[in-house]
């Protein structure tokens, strides 16, 4: 791989119809140093593998997959799957990168100023403890087929539409940010709220208690709107006899165990104009 400081970590499992643009979007930024990928395929049914060869080489990236696991065929879940990065992220890494595998960067140049904002921020080429996001989070429907485009960023164009929008998204959500690699392995170590598990919520508040604080890069970044399930969390829930005993307080997917619902929960696609999701 790379030696460079940066490394972006990305969950996939299935939204395959969304990788061709994410990874479109990533191998187009300009960067001097470069970057290294570390992606995480948890339980796909479909292999994300072709699309990830069609953008990198094979020394640009380490790729894991998790196969499901025991007699219930679960995988490791979105609640577990940060912790898989530990043992393939690059020696050499200063920086990650959290991506979703359904955003796409808004311009080129948005990854070299997420990380130039940190070592701007700490002076002496020393990168600052801090997470550096987006000023902007979009969310609307875009092609699938909008990677075939001469220019990505050019054609990544805001519907007046608002029925092809999505439900407003927030750049403390950690879709896309910048943060050191031992502030991402401080919030893993932490357990605040006794779980074993690390979901994007308790990256985000861990981050919160540690005071870690947040630098707004200019710069846009769109979530590809699609439809969504809510999935099981097997921290707080039966499924995992509780083993972690996850005390956050998640208040969607606690209210719904408590009703006794059936996971994944199929909610549609949202719809800003009509404001409900529509299935």
């Amino acid at each position: 791989m790379k030696k460079s400081e940066v490394t972006f970590l990305i969950s996939i499992q299935n939204k395959m119809d969304c990788l061709n643009n994410t990874f479109s979007s990533i191998r187009g930024q300009i960067m001097k140093q470069g970057f290294n990928l570390c992606i995480v395929d948890d339980r796909s049914t479909e292999s994300s593998l072709p699309i990830i060869k069609n953008y990198f080489n094979d020394d640009d990236y380490i790729y894991k997959k998790i196969d499901l696991l025991g007699k219930f065929k679960r995988g490791h879940g979105f609640e577990l799957g940060y912790r898989n990065f530990l043992d393939i992220i690059p020696k050499e890494t200063k920086v990650v990168i959290l991506q979703s595998c359904d955003i796409i960067m808004g311009d080129n140049k948005l990854l070299d100023r997420l990380v130039s904002a940190l070592k701007d921020a700490g002076g002496n080429g020393e990168y600052k403890s801090a997470i550096s996001v987006p000023k902007t989070l979009n969310n609307y429907q875009v092609s699938k087929d909008l990677y075939k485009s001469k220019n990505l960023y050019n054609s990544l164009v805001a519907p007046k539409d608002l029925s092809l929008w999505g439900h407003n998204q927030s750049t403390s959500y950690p879709f896309l940010s910048a943060m050191l690699v031992s502030d991402f392995v401080k919030t893993l170590d932490a357990r605040l709220w006794g779980s074993d598990g690390i979901c994007d919520v308790i990256v985000r508040d861990t981050l919160k208690r540690f005071k870690v604080p947040t630098i707004v890069v200019d710069g846009v970044a769109v979530h590809q709107r699609h439809a969504s399930a809510m999935h099981e969390c097997t921290s707080i829930s039966s499924a995992n006899n509780n083993i972690n005993r996850c005390t956050h307080p998640c208040k969607p997917r606690r209210n719904a165990i408590a009703k006794g619902s059936k996971f994944p929960i199929y909610r549609g696609t949202y719809n800003l104009k009509a404001r409900k999701w529509v299935k």
